[in-house]
Parts: structure tokens; sequence; C-alpha cells
């Protein structure tokens, strides 16, 4: 009976495949053409991602998995559900997709430029923001054709990679804390899952946010010069996408880089005093950057006031508008926090079956952190003994004034998941200390581990995975 069932399942696959490269539009024929070459490098590489845990490598396939098949569920939500773009039915052209559809359409517009070696039509429309993610979309179709399902499938993909980069981040900062829990998190949460997904700013961000978290673990808690190199690769994407994030994930950096060397001053006051120098610099850079971008003429309190008012007025439309928290209000920090995080509440969410899924995820958030407050907690306790915490705190802070700006829940829900995998790590910080079993083998502990084999920082402080 399993072997029918099987091979039931296989002719199946095999005639929706051919009924698939039989159609038209290389939009849907690129997609399964670069499905399974994405299946076959992570077949290659998941493996080594995991240090040959086995138990590491199914969570990494499922993760994946969910990517991917979020990333389709996103395609047909952007092209159908918001505006009818499948025209002539399932195969036929497609149209419109709002922000994935420009790209889509710019993207193979550049990608003509790059296989053509034309490079200073590219140059002439390199630029931040929108105009560097139609030329980064235009470099994906000149390796895999212009196809809007592969497209989707690669960006996915990326995020992935940001993901794991943050789960690495995690496991070099706290070796000792609750990693799957963290893994579930940064892997499977809706917000991450779905919004961080497909072509379009929030899959370069989220694998921009994931070096960069990760090199500042090397930098912070190993003291290891290499993580410069993720930190600056995950930096400059992220300069290229949205700057004023790259100014607050420095800023966020400098903190928690002066914490440490406030520690080390008394055994090394020499080099202290250099990399205060040396962090306060590039900080100021970055700040530069960051506000000029965002329109800021002058660094002020009312400077930056009038801005964040002025970009609040242009958000605010449309039904999942709200009124956002002033930054000049005795409780307007904290309640921008809890805006970033938690927001809309299910009061908020008539009218939109996707802004009440919105809530939904608010609320889970919310739920899960009631739950974990002793270990959240204990994680700002441990900002004397471990600067990372501080980066955590900075960073969260600091966007949650950032978004003040944004007056949608539409817009924040999206450019959220560029905080909740910064803000989970306190989620994953354990209630109290693990101890580690006396007596434990050898080979418990590396089945438990969750460390790429080799890496000195995924090694050290083994514990039981869960």
């Amino acid at each position: 009976m399993r072997a029918v069932a099987f091979g039931l399942s296989v002719v199946g696959v095999v005639a929706f495949w051919v009924y698939i490269l039989a159609l038209g539009s290389y939009d849907y024929r690129g997609g399964f053409l670069v499905a399974p070459a994405i299946a076959l490098i992570a077949a290659m590489l998941l493996p080594k991602m995991s240090g040959g845990v086995r138990s590491l490598t199914i969570l990494l396939a499922l993760a994946l998995a969910a990517r991917l098949g979020s990333a389709l569920v996103r395609f047909f939500v952007s092209f159908g559900y918001y505006s009818d773009g499948f025209v002539n039915g399932l195969g036929g052209t497609i149209r419109g997709g709002y922000d994935a559809g420009r790209y889509h359409r710019a993207g193979g517009d550049f990608a003509d430029s790059f296989r053509a070696l034309d490079f200073e039509t590219i140059a002439n429309g390199l630029n931040f923001g929108t105009d560097f993610v139609e030329v980064f979309t235009g470099a994906v179709y000149a390796v895999i054709g212009q196809t809007v399902i592969g497209g989707f499938l690669v960006f996915a993909t990326l995020a992935y990679l940001g993901s794991y980069f943050a789960y690495r981040a995690f496991v070099t900062a706290f070796p000792n804390e609750n990693r799957t829990l963290f893994a579930v998190l940064i892997f499977f949460y809706p917000s991450i899952l779905y919004w961080a997904n497909g072509i379009g700013k929030d899959s370069i961000m989220l694998l921009a946010t994931g070096l960069a978290i990760y090199g500042a673990s090397l930098l912070i808690n190993k003291g290891k010069w290499q993580g410069a190199i993720p930190l600056g690769i995950g930096v400059l994407g992220a300069i290229w996408v949205r700057p004023h994030i790259a100014g607050i994930m420095v800023l966020s950096l400098a903190v928690a880089m002066l914490w440490r060397a406030m520690r080390h001053a008394r055994s090394n006051p020499l080099l202290a005093a250099v990399g205060l120098l040396v962090t306060v610099a590039i900080g100021w850079f970055f700040l530069n950057l960051a506000t000029s971008f965002v329109g800021i003429t002058e660094l002020s309190v009312d400077a930056v006031i009038n801005t964040l008012a002025s970009r609040q007025t242009s958000t605010f439309g449309g039904g999942s508008a709200f009124t956002p928290a002033s930054i000049t209000d005795p409780l307007g920090i904290p309640t921008a926090i809890i805006t970033t995080l938690f927001r809309p509440f299910p009061f908020e969410a008539s009218g939109s079956i996707l802004l009440f899924v919105q809530a939904s995820d608010g609320v889970i958030l919310l739920g899960l952190t009631v739950a974990r407050t002793k270990g959240i907690y204990r994680g700002l306790r441990m900002m004397g003994s471990n600067p990372y915490i501080a980066f955590i705190v900075i960073y969260v802070i600091l966007m949650a004034i950032a978004f003040t700006a944004i007056s949608n829940f539409g817009t924040l829900a999206r450019q959220r998941a560029m905080v909740l995998p910064i803000f989970m790590m306190l989620l994953a910080i354990r209630t109290a200390p693990l101890k580690e079993p006396e007596g434990a083998s050898e080979e418990e502990s590396a089945t438990d581990d969750a460390a790429p084999a080799g890496d000195e920082s995924m090694q050290e402080g083994r514990r039981r995975y869960a």
C-alpha cells in the first residue's frame, strides 16, 4: 500500500512538473528550475552549517522549506490577492505586484545590462533604497533569468541565510542560553517567515542584519577582529537599502564596544582609549549618513522631532493608519517600544484579514514576552558581564524611536522583522544559569551541540541543545 501511495505521489509530482514546464511564461517555468538548484546546494551545505549534528540539519532543512513555501504564499498574495496580477490565469502574463512587481520589471531591464556588461547604465541606476534593490534584482536575474517565482525563491533563500547568521550570533554571544527556543523563533516565527521574504528590501535587510549582528557578536564577545568582515558586509548592505538602520546598527555597536572598552580599561588603558576613539569616529560617520538619508539637516533634538513628525504625516493613510507615539512625551519611548513589537492589538485590526493576522502575531509575541519575563530580567542583569546585552537594548530602543515615523500598521509589520531577530535573543535567555550535568558524555555533548565544526566561537561552551 505504501509503495502504491509513493508511486502515485511520484506520478503526481512529475505530472505537475511537466505541466508547469509546459506553461508559456518563464516567470513560472524558471521558478521550477531554480527550486531544485536551491535544494541541491542546500543538500551540500546544510550538514556543514550544522556541524554534522543531525537534529540541527533537520531543523535547518525544515526552516528552508518553510521559508520557500512562505515565499510562494507571499508571491500569490502580492500578485493575486492585492493586485489581480495573473492575466489569462495561472501561467499567463504577470502584472501588478506593487513593490515586488516594480523590482521584477526593473530587474529584467538591468539583467540585460549585466549580460551586455553595460556598467554605465548600471552605475546610473545605482542609488540608495529602491534603486539599489532594482539593480540587485537585475544581478539575480542575470544569473537565473527573469522569473518572478525564481526571484522570490532566491530572495527567500537570502533571508533564510540572514536567520541562520542571527542564530550563529546568538550562540556566539550566549553559548549557554536556550538556543533551541531561539532557533524556533528565528526560523519559524510568522512575521520573520512571511514579511522578510520574497523580492524586496526586507529579504536583503534580514540578510544584512544577520551578518551584522553575527560580526558584532564576534567583536564584542570574543574580541575577534575577523568579525569585522561579516559586520562590514552586513552594514554595507544595510547602507544601500536602508541607511538609517545601518546607522542604528553601528551606533548600537559603538555603545557596546565602549562598554567593553570600559571593562578592560584597567588592564589595557591604551587599547581602551584607541578603541574608544575609533568607535566614536565610526559612530559619528554613520550617524551623519543616516540623518542625511532621512532628511535631517542638522543633528539637534528639534530637527529629529520635526523630521519624525513629517514622516508620520506621509505614512498616515489607509485602513491600517494609527497615531504613533511622540518621543517628546514622558511615556513616548516605552509606548514606541510596545508599538514596534506588539501592535496592532486585536481590537485595532478591524476591516482586514491580513491586519488581523498581524494582530494575532503580536499577541503571540506579547504572550511569549510575558512568559519569559524572568529570563529577560536575568538577561538585563547580565549587561555588566556581557556587553552584547547593551547592543540589544540600544538597538531596540533606537529602532523604536525610528519607527515612531511610521503611522501605518502594514508598513510597521514589514519593517519590524528587522527588530525581532535581536529582541528575540532576550526571550531565549534562560530563567536560571544552565548547570552542566556531571559526567556528561562527549557523545551527548556533540550530538546536542548546534555549532558548525571548526568554528571556535560555536564550539566553545558546548551545552545540551534543548
